[in-house]
Formats: C-alpha cells, sequence, structure tokens
C-alpha cells in the first residue's frame, strides 16, 4: 500500500500531538502545587514542544518544500535526539529525588546524549544521519521513554489520597502509553546492517502489521496527550481544595471565636461579612453585606475613616466602640496583580474580656503598690521610732539622775515639779513610741502554711511584663514547683518578690538585652529563694538606695539550713550580706524585703560574680511538699 501522501497527514497529527501536549503542559497554572509531579513535569512539556516540531521537519522532508533537504535533515537529527534528552532528564530527577547516588545518577543524560554525539561525528557522511536518527532512539528515546513511564507510575501512590480515581486512572494510561510508545520509537528503527536494526526496523514492521510505525505512533502520541492533561486537572483540583480548605478554616475561626471578618469596596459598601462576633451586636450577614459601611455598623463613622486610610495602602489597628462594646478592628488593603487596590479587609475582634481583664490586672497592681508602700511606711516609721527612742531613753536616765542628786532638804520643790513633769512626759513618749514599734514589729509567731511559691511568681511577674518589655528585661522562673510549710504569709511573699523585681527592674537601662532568673532550692530544714540577674541590679546599688554590702566575718554560721562547720570566708569578696541592724544603709525596697525575712528566723545574702550577681533568699520551712 502506497502511503504516500497520507504519511504527510500521519507525520502533521504526530507533531500537533506532541505540540499540543507541550504547551498546555508550560502555560498550566502548577506554579504553587505541592505534588512533585508538578515541579518537573516542565521537562515532559518541552520535549512536546521538541518532539513536534521534529515530526513537522520530517513532514517538509517528505514534501520537498518549502525549506532545504539537507539543513532540514541536520536540524531535524539534531531536534529528535534533542527532544529525547529531556524524557530521560524527566524521568531521572523523578526517580533520583530520594536515591543517595542522587547526582551520580543524573550525570546519565549528559553521558547518554554524548555517547549519542560521538557516534554521529564518527559515522561516514554518507550513514551519519542513519546513525543519528537510529542511535539516538537506541540511547535516548527508548531509555528515556521507559524512565519517564517508571516516574509515572510511581507518581500513582501519592495520589491515593485524592478522591478522585480518574486522575489515577488518566496517570496510569499515560505512564503505560510512554512505555509502549518507548517500544515503538526507541526500538523499532531504520533498517541498518546490525542487530537489532537488521530484524527490528520499520520494513519488519510494515509486514506484520499493514501500516508503517508512524502510524501506531501517532496514535500514541495522541492517548499520551489526551491522558497527561486530564492529569494537569489536578492541579487545578489542588487549588479548588485549598481555597475550599482556606475557606473553611476561616469560616471555622470566625464562627468560633468573638470576632467577624468585613470586606468593603472603594466606595466603602460592605461586599462581605461574616463571623461570631456579629452575634454581640445583634446583627446577621445578610442585614449588613450590600450596606454602606455608614449604615451597616454602629460607630460607622470611624470605620469608614479608618477603611480611607486603608484604601491608601496602610496596614493598622485601631479600636472602635460598637454600642458598647470595644473591637479591635486590623486594616489591610487588597490589591490585584496590577498593584491596583480593590478592596479593604478588616477582621475586627471582641477585646471586652481583654480589657477587662487588664483593668483586673491594673486593680492587682495598684493594691500590691498600695501595699509595699503600707510596708515601707511602717518599715520607716519603725526606723524613726527606733532612732527617737534611744535619746529619749538617753535623756530619761540623765533627768532620773538629776532628781536623786536634788532629793536634799535643801532643794527647791519648783524645781523637783519641773523636773518630775518632765520625767512624766518622757515617760508617756517613750511608752507611744514602744506601743508603735510593736504595732511595727510585732513579736507573735505567725501560723504556719503552705505556700504557693509558683503562683506567687507568676502573679507577681504579670504586673511587671509591661514595664520589664520596654526596659528589655526577661524574667524567668525555673524549679518553683515545690510547697513549703513556711511562717510567711502570701502577702508577704509576694512583697519580698514584688521588691527584688523591681530593683532589678530599676538598674537595666532598656538597651541591651538582660535577664533576671528565679529559682528555687529546698533542702531538710529551709527553702532558698534566688535571684539571679545579669543587669547590676543587685551587684550595683543604685545611687541613694544601694544595698549595704558587709564581708562575712571568718567562720560565720548561716542561722538558717547552714552548716555550722562551713567557713563563708572562703567566698571572698563574693559572699556579701547586709549587717543584721544596718537597716538605714539599704534600699527601701530590699529593706523591707529583709525585714519580712528576718521577722520569720531567715536571711538574705548576696553572691557576685563577673557577669551575675544571686540574691539568696533563706527561709526556715517545716515541710517541704
Amino acid at each position: 500500500m502506497d502511503w504516500g501522501n497520507g504519511m504527510i497527514l500521519v507525520w502533521f497529527i504526530y507533531g500537533l500531538a506532541f505540540f499540543v501536549l507541550g504547551l498546555v503542559i508550560l502555560v498550566y497554572p502548577k506554579k504553587d502545587s505541592k505534588f512533585d509531579l508538578a515541579q518537573h513535569i516542565w521537562l515532559v512539556g518541552v520535549f512536546g514542544i521538541v518532539h513536534g516540531v521534529n515530526e513537522w521537519l520530517e513532514m517538509f522532508l517528505e514534501i520537498g518544500r518549502p525549506l532545504p533537504p539537507d539543513p532540514t535533515a541536520y536540524a531535524r537529527i539534531l531536534t529528535l535526539s534533542g527532544s529525547f534528552v529531556f524524557l530521560v532528564q524527566f524521568g531521572i530527577t523523578m526517580l533520583s529525588r530520594r536515591a543517595r547516588t542522587r547526582r551520580l545518577l543524573r550525570l546519565i543524560p549528559f553521558l547518554l546524549a554524548g555517547a549519542w554525539l560521538a557516534i554521529f561525528l564518527a559515522s561516514t557522511p554518507p550513514k551519519r544521519l542513519l546513525m543519528g536518527d537510529i542511535w539516538g532512539r537506541y540511547l535516548l528515546c527508548a531509555p528515556g521513554a521507559f524512565l519517564t513511564a517508571w516516574a509515572l507510575f510511581s507518581q500513582i501512590t501519592p495520589l491515593k489520597a485524592m478522591s478522585r480515581r480518574s486522575v489515577r486512572r488518566d496517570l496510569a494510561i499515560a505512564a503505560t502509553t510512554f512505555a509502549v510508545y518507548g517500544v515503538l520509537a526507541g526500538l523499532c528503527v531504520k533498517k541498518a546492517d546490525f542487530f537489532p536494526a537488521a530484524i527490528l526496523n520499520y520494513e519488519t514492521f510494515t509486514l506484520l502489521t499493514g501500516l508503517p510505525v508512524q502510524v501506531f505512533r501517532a496514535a500514541f502520541a495522541i492517548i499520551a496527550a489526551w491522558s497527561i492533561i486530564r492529569v494537569l486537572d489536578v492541579f487545578r483540583w489542588e487549588t479548588r481544595e485549598a481555597l475550599r480548605l482556606s475557606e473553611t478554616r476561616c469560616a471555622t475561626i470566625a464562627s468560633a471565636m468573638p470576632v467577624f471578618l468585613f470586606m468593603t469596596a472603594p466606595d466603602l459598601v460592605v461586599t462581605f461579612v461574616q463571623g461570631k462576633g456579629l452575634e454581640v451586636l445583634g446583627r446577621r450577614p445578610e442585614q449588613i453585606q450590600g450596606r454602606h459601611i455608614l449604615d451597616a455598623f454602629p460607630g460607622g463613622e470611624s470605620l469608614a475613616d479608618h477603611c480611607r486610610q486603608a484604601l491608601s495602602g496602610r496596614k493598622f489597628a485601631a479600636t472602635v466602640l460598637m454600642d458598647g462594646v470595644p473591637f479591635e478592628i486590623y486594616y489591610c488593603a487588597l490589591k490585584n496583580r496590577a498593584g491596583a487596590i480593590t478592596s479593604v479587609v478588616g477582621v475586627a475582634v471582641d477585646v471586652s474580656a481583654r480589657m477587662e481583664a487588664q483593668r483586673e490586672l491594673d486593680e492587682y497592681r495598684r493594691k500590691i503598690e498600695k501595699h509595699a508602700h503600707e510596708a515601707a511606711v511602717g518599715v520607716l516609721s519603725a526606723t524613726v521610732a527606733r532612732h527617737v527612742a534611744e535619746p529619749l531613753t538617753v535623756t530619761q536616765l540623765v533627768l532620773e539622775r538629776a532628781v536623786a542628786d536634788l532629793t536634799g532638804p535643801e532643794a527647791q520643790d519648783a524645781l523637783r515639779s519641773s523636773i518630775g513633769r518632765s520625767l512624766s512626759e518622757l515617760s508617756k513618749a517613750r511608752e507611744t513610741l514602744n506601743r508603735f514599734m510593736e504595732m511595727t514589729q510585732p513579736d507573735a509567731a505567725a501560723a504556719e502554711q503552705p505556700i504557693g511559691l509558683y503562683q506567687i511568681a507568676k502573679r507577681t511577674m504579670s504586673v511587671f511584663a509591661d514595664s520589664a518589655l520596654r526596659r528589655k528585661l526577661t524574667i524567668a522562673i525555673k524549679n518553683m514547683d515545690a510547697v513549703p510549710l513556711l511562717t510567711v504569709s502570701p502577702r508577704e511573699m509576694e512583697q519580698i518578690f514584688y521588691h527584688l523585681i523591681q530593683r532589678a527592674l530599676d538598674a537595666t537601662d532598656g538597651r541591651v538585652e538582660q535577664k533576671l532568673t528565679i529559682s528555687c532550692c529546698a533542702g531538710e530544714r529551709c527553702i532558698e529563694l534566688l535571684f539571679c540577674d545579669t543587669c547590676g541590679g543587685i551587684r550595683t546599688p543604685p545611687a541613694g538606695n544601694g544595698l549595704s554590702q558587709v564581708r562575712v566575718p571568718t567562720g560565720s554560721v548561716s542561722p538558717v539550713g547552714g552548716d555550722p562547720n562551713r567557713d563563708t570566708s572562703r567566698l571572698g569578696s563574693r559572699a556579701l550580706l547586709p549587717a543584721a541592724d544596718d537597716v538605714d544603709g539599704l534600699g527601701l525596697g530590699v529593706a523591707v524585703a529583709k525585714r519580712i525575712v528576718a521577722g520569720h528566723g531567715g536571711q538574705i545574702t548576696l553572691e557576685t560574680g563577673p557577669e551575675n550577681a544571686t540574691l539568696r533568699v533563706r527561709l526556715p520551712a517545716t515541710r517541704t511538699y
């Protein structure tokens, strides 16, 4: 049968099928896909474009015009072998992603292409085109088609999670088509005087089937193009599924939290609104959508002004009061691909609970500060009372001596009476001062009770959270799980934490990152709270409010939980503690903490190092849980 003009049509359809395949693959949107196939299938697209051109060059050679035959023949050989290189590259890339010898495997396309080029150049001119065609199919087409089929089969398993069986079916068809195409185009070649070209060639195939092999190649090219194009639908499905999941997540969040989302056009008409936060306002989405923002929401004037600011490209947040409920709204402008602003998106969060929590925190902070102030006033009053009581006592003794000297009969009654009256007044003043000191420093033993150190530490840290953030001070706690049985009350323990944290915070300058670590060590009959800082807040007392530091005498014994045989003089200048009765030399905050600790039989010591300082607070504990 003479196929003459019929082969021209076959080559045209053959080339068109692969060209369309390549064009669709290259232009199909798949940039954001998570499938491995999307990252490398462009190689198959390039193969389709180049191989389609190759078949059209074959058609022009058959027609004999309009291209010159010799350049066209060489161009056809180069496009034939070059197209198959992309198939080999695709198969190797897909199959070597998890192989340990990935780099060696990726050399295979270059080795095969180099071997083909060497054979092509080494052939004699009369047989160069024939050898180029035959070995291009043996070395590049057959391996490339089989590797591509294998790679496509390997992608069926990752797609099993999808609920689309048609995609897996089309992928299997495409893989099978490329495997058959590898036999038809890679092993069936033009006749030559060597094996296997002498047996499996175009003439033998035509005698066996009655049709040229190019007809079957064209048919399988159409099937490959059809199946691959259908497989590409997985990327569109993936985009739709991602959009659906995004909308579902957004709707779930908006319906579960006190928030609502809205979108306005440039003319401030609400185009979208959704969220549980609308229930707080007593509104439904259908009552708002399609209306101007001035009419859609209470307090619309502020919203309209904020949306106009967002239309200028500015991103910001603002608090708006709607029907007495405070909402914090985050504004952002949406832009199209050309960069023009098309709408404004707002996310409104009901912050009434947060503001109430902030109010309670501020109230708690004020109470703590008030208690600290009252304690500081009490300590200061006790100090004044002690300093006044001493001269009063001396004065009383001197006057008593004077009275004793004036007891003779020669003494004047008036002088005796005046001195006696003075002694009476001094006694009253001393009695008053004694009662005042008893009130400021009671001697009665307090009842023991469990103390939650962790809860107290967390509450106190929350008071300083904002200040520490501004001053770049990180406050950390660790090993605070112990629950000791102490005579210290929770309120007194809060004051100890408050004043010692305040001391470290006051020493920070806000220029560099600093850290204060608070930890607890439990002994047999005591606990130790360690306040370790890196900012010099304990090591370097502030002017006028510093901690009086005294070297520990040799052989001094710790009064709480210490080892009586421990010689603290070995600490040298690193073991510093305030003098036992020197309250005047303490900063006011540390003086309050020291007074509380000493009142319960405890002690405060200071250990300094080259880069940090540790203030150790020891308190006697009956038991520790």
